[in-house]
C-alpha cells in the first residue's frame, strides 16, 4: 500500500519534532552542536532533520544560498 499524502499522525509528529528542535535551539542560542548534545543525537542527524523540517530558513544569522 502506497500513501500519497502524509497521515494526520505523521503531520502532527513532524510539527512536534520541528517545534521541539526550534525551542531547544533557541534556549541554546541557536548552537547546532549544543542542541545535538542536548537532544542526544549526532550532529549529522540534527542537520538532516533541520533540512527535512525546514528549520534552516529561520536560524538567525544564517546566510541564504546565492
Amino acid at each position: 500500500m502506497m500513501l500519497k499524502e502524509k497521515s494526520k499522525l505523521a503531520e502532527a509528529l513532524e510539527a512536534f519534532e520541528r517545534d521541539f528542535i526550534i525551542n531547544t535551539m533557541q534556549s541554546l542560542n541557536w548552537s547546532r552542536k549544543k542542541t545535538a548534545n542536548e537532544l542526544g543525537i549526532p550532529l549529522s542527524t540534527l542537520k538532516y532533520k533541520m533540512t527535512k523540517l525546514g528549520i534552516y530558513s529561520i536560524v538567525p544569522g544564517r546566510r541564504k544560498a546565492a
